[in-house]
C-alpha cells in the first residue's frame, strides 16, 4: 500500500529520537494545543463509497450519515447470508439498516461465535445454522453481514457519528486528544506564534476495505502545507505529520475529501521553541502474567530471557516485589494510581477506574510530559479507564511487530517536551503461543511433549481432585507441568519483544519493566492467576535502570502502589499527594503491603499480608480470618503453614486496624462498557472463566 504525500519543498520534516537532558531547569518551550476548538462543518453533504452516494448532514452532537447500496454489491456467501465492504467508519452509533422499506433486527450471538464471523471466510456451521434461523443483520469489523431470504431491492443504511466536544477521541483501538474530521468537512484552528515553531499530529483513517483514496489537506489561510492521498483500507494505519510554521498569526484549516471514511487527527500541537526540555524520559514496560521466576535474578533458568537478565544486571532489582491484585485490571489501576485496588473501587471485570482517581500518566501530563500508551487491550483499555492522562492510547491484540511499530512512531514523533511510554504486553498471557525459532533454542528441556490443546484437556480430567491449599502431586502435577513448559515459551518470546523495544530506546530515560501479576501451575491446588495471594500470583519482577542508578538487588518487601512515586523520584520530580505508597528509594521503608483476591474462586476471596519477613493469608468471605501464615526467609516458596502460631496470630491481630483502612474505598465505584469487539478480544485471551 502506497501513500502519496505532495507537499512544498522541506514542509514535511524528518522526526528526530527522543532524547534526555540533565536534571534542571524547563527548556524555553511553548506549545499551542489543538485540540480543543471549533467543530467540523460540512463543505459538502455529498460523499461517495464506491459506486454509491452517501448523504452526509449536521445534528447535534455529529453527523447523520445515509446510503442506498444497490443489491448487486452485496457478496453471496451461502444461501440467505451476505456481507459487504462496511460504507462507515468503525466508530458508528445508532446503525441502522432496511430492505423493501422492512427494518433489519440485529442479529443476536455470544461473542465467541462473533469471533468465528470474523475470521471464517465462508462463515462456520455456527452461522449457517444461524442463517436458517433468523432475519437481520450484523456488524463484525470491516464487514456487514446480511441475512435474509432476498436482496432485490436496494439496502438502505443509516448511521449517526458522534463528534466530541471535549476535544478527547475515543477511537476504535485509539483514544487520545484530537478531534474528528467527517467526509466532506473541514476543521479550522487559530493562533499566534510568538517564535517560528512546528504543527505535529497523528492522522488515523478509517474506511471500507475498497478501492477508494482519502485526500486530506493543511491549509493556512490560503496557502496549501500539505497535501496526504491516502488509500482506503479497512485496517487503520497512523501518519505522522510535522509542519514547520513562521511566527506570527495563523488560521489552519484541515479539510477531508468527500469519502466514505472516519479521520481522526490526534495530539495535534503546535511547539515553539528550539532547546528541549532537560527533564528524563519515563519508560514503563509491562508483561503481563509474567512470573517473576521466569528471569535468572528471582531464581529462574536462565535460558528463557537472555535480554532481560542482561538489562536486570544492569538495573536496580526489588526481589521482593508483591502485586496489589493478581489479574490485570484490578492490578493496574493499583500500579498506575498508587492505591490499593479497594481504595479505587477496581474488583471485578465490570469495573473500570474512576475518573476521580488521579492516574501516574495525569500528574506527567499536568508536569507537561508526552504521554503515550501501547498495549494489547483487553482489560487495559481506555473502556476500563487506563487511558486517563494519555495524550494518545493505542489499543489492539497481541501482535509484537505492531507493538514494535508503535514503539518507533512514538519515538520518532518526540516535540521537545520528555516522554512518559507505557509499554504493555500480553505475550506471555494465556493462551500460551510461542514461535518454532523459541522452541527450537529452548530444546527439550522445555518441549511438553504435546500441543497446547492437548494438554488443556488433560488439566480439565485431573482438577476435580484438586484441593485449595496443598500443592498438586502424581498426574496432575505432570499435566501442570506440561502447561507450564508451554508458559515457559511463551514467556521466552515475550523476552524477545522486551529486548528489541529496550534496544530502541534511548539510554539516558528512566526505564522500568515489571508485571502485573505472576501465574500458578498446580502450587498450593490452584492455577492460573485470579485465583490466589501465594507467592506464584503475588511475585513480580520489577527492575530500574536510570543514570546515575547503581544496579543491585534490594530484598525488602516493595508493591507496585509504590510505582508512581519511585519513577517520579528517579526523574526528579514531585509526586502527587494524593498517592499512596512510597518511593522504593526511601531508606528505611517501613509499613505492610497487601495483595488481593478480588474475585471469588474455589469459594474464597483471600487477601495477602506482608509484613517485613512474615507473610499472612486472610479470607474476605470469613471477616478477614488467617488461614494460612508463612516465614518468608526461611521458607521462600510458602510450604510450611505456620497460621497457628503465636507469632503470627499477633501480628494479624496488629494490623487489624490497617487492614480495614486499605479496604474502605476512596471513591464511587465505576463500570466499565465493554463493546462487541472488544469482548471478542477478552475470549481471544481466554477471559471469561476463573482466569482474568
Amino acid at each position: 500500500m502506497r501513500v502519496r504525500l505532495v507537499f512544498p519543498a522541506l514542509l514535511l520534516l524528518p522526526f528526530a529520537a527522543t532524547g534526555c537532558g540533565s536534571k534542571h531547569q524547563t527548556a524555553p518551550l511553548a506549545f499551542v494545543d489543538l485540540s480543543r476548538g471549533p467543530t467540523a462543518i460540512l463543505d459538502s453533504t455529498q460523499a461517495h463509497f464506491g459506486s454509491a452516494e452517501l448523504q452526509v448532514s449536521r445534528r447535534e452532537n455529529g453527523w447523520q450519515i445515509q446510503a442506498t447500496l444497490p443489491p448487486q454489491d452485496l457478496i453471496e456467501l451461502w444461501k440467505g447470508l451476505y456481507r459487504i465492504p462496511r460504507p462507515f467508519p468503525v466508530k458508528i452509533g445508532g446503525l441502522t439498516c432496511s430492505t423493501g422499506g422492512e427494518p433489519l433486527q440485529i442479529l443476536s450471538m455470544e461473542a465467541r461465535a462473533m469471533a468465528l464471523l470474523a475470521r471464517t471466510d465462508p462463515p462456520s456451521e455456527v452461522l449457517r445454522r444461524l442463517a436458517k434461523k433468523e432475519q437481520g443483520m450484523l456488524v463484525s469489523g470491516p464487514w456487514l453481514y446480511l441475512v435474509h431470504p432476498t436482496t432485490q431491492a436496494p439496502l438502505v443504511l443509516e448511521a449517526v457519528q458522534e463528534e466530541p466536544g471535549t476535544g478527547r477521541l475515543i477511537l476504535p483501538g485509539v483514544a487520545g486528544d484530537g478531534f474528528l474530521l467527517p467526509p466532506g468537512g473541514s476543521v479550522t484552528r487559530s493562533f499566534r506564534l510568538e517564535a517560528p515553531g512546528t504543527l505535529r499530529f497523528e492522522l488515523r483513517v478509517w474506511g471500507a476495505g475498497i478501492d477508494d483514496t482519502l485526500r486530506v489537506e493543511v491549509e493556512d489561510d490560503d496557502s496549501s502545507l500539505l497535501t496526504l492521498e491516502i488509500p482506503l483500507s479497512s485496517m487503520p494505519k497512523p501518519w505522522l505529520v510535522a509542519i514547520p510554521l513562521a511566527a506570527g498569526e495563523h488560521e489552519l484549516h484541515l479539510r477531508a475529501s468527500p469519502v466514505a471514511a472516519l479521520i481522526g487527527v490526534l495530539a495535534p500541537r503546535v511547539t515553539s521553541g528550539k532547546s528541549k526540555d532537560p527533564r528524563p524520559d519515563i519508560t514503563l514496560m509491562l508483561a503481563d502474567t509474567y512470573r517473576a521466576d521466569n528471569l535468572a535474578t528471582w531464581g529462574g533458568d536462565a535460558r528463557i530471557a537472555p535480554h532481560l537478565n542482561a538489562l536486570a544486571s544492569a538495573s536496580l532489582c526489588f526481589t521482593e516485589t508483591r502485586t496489589a491484585a493478581t489479574w490485570t485490571l484490578p492490578s493496574h489501576a493499583a500500579l498506575f494510581t498508587g492505591l490499593y485496588p479497594t481504595q479505587v473501587g477496581v474488583l471485578q471485570p465490570g469495573d473500570r477506574l474512576p475518573d476521580e482517581a488521579q492516574t501516574l500518566a495525569e500528574h506527567l501530563a499536568d508536569l507537561g510530559y508526552r504521554t503515550v500508551a501501547i498495549t494489547d487491550q483487553g482489560y487495559v483499555s481506555q473502556t476500563t479507564g487506563m487511558a486517563q492522562g494519555f495524550s494518545l492510547f493505542e489499543e489492539g491484540r497481541v501482535d509484537p511487530e505492531r507493538t514494535r511499530d508503535s514503539l518507533e512512531r512514538v519515538l520518532n514523533s518526540a516535540d521537545g517536551r520528555p516522554t512518559f511510554l507505557f509499554l504493555h504486553s500480553y505475550r506471555a498471557h494465556d493462551p500460551y503461543h510461542s514461535t518454532s525459532a523459541t522452541q527450537e533454542r529452548l530444546g527439550p528441556d522445555f518441549d511438553p511433549g504435546a500441543s497446547l490443546d492437548e494438554v488443556i484437556d488433560g488439566l480439565v480430567e485431573v482438577r476435580s481432585n484438586i484441593k485449595r491449599g496443598v500443592s498438586v502431586q502424581g498426574e496432575a502435577a505432570r499435566a501442570f507441568k506440561r502447561y507450564e513448559l508451554h508458559y515457559r515459551r511463551a514467556a521466552a518470546d515475550l523476552d524477545i519483544l522486551f529486548g528489541e523495544c529496550v534496544e530502541l530506546l534511548p539510554r539516558d530515560g528512566v526505564l522500568c519493566v515489571t508485571s502485573d501479576h505472576g501465574e500458578s501451575f498446580g502450587e498450593h491446588g490452584v492455577g492460573g492467576h485470579g485465583s490466589s495471594v501465594w507467592r506464584a500470583q503475588t511475585l513480580v519482577p520489577l527492575m530500574f535502570r536510570a543514570p546515575g542508578l547503581d544496579p543491585g538487588q534490594d530484598s525488602r518487601p516493595a508493591s507496585l502502589i509504590d510505582l508512581p512515586r519511585t519513577l517520579c523520584d528517579l526523574a526528579g520530580l514531585v509526586p502527587d499527594e494524593r498517592w499512596g505508597g512510597r518511593s522504593l528509594l526511601e531508606k528505611p521503608r517501613s509499613g505492610p503491603r497487601f495483595s488481593f483476591q478480588t474475585r471469588t474462586v474455589q469459594e474464597a476471596r483471600d487477601a495477602a499480608l506482608f509484613s517485613q519477613e512474615k507473610v499472612l493469608i486472610v479470607d474476605a468471605l470469613a471477616e478477614d480470618t488467617l488461614r494460612y501464615a508463612y516465614d518468608r526467609l526461611e521458607d521462600p516458596l510458602e510450604t510450611i503453614d505456620r497460621a497457628s502460631e503465636a507469632p503470627f496470630v499477633e501480628l494479624r491481630r496488629s494490623l487489624d486496624s490497617v487492614l480495614r483502612n486499605v479496604r474502605q474505598s476512596r471513591m464511587k465505584r465505576a463500570h466499565a462498557e465493554i463493546g462487541l469487539e472488544q469482548k471478542i478480544n477478552l475470549q481471544a485471551l481466554g477471559y471469561g472463566g476463573d482466569q482474568e
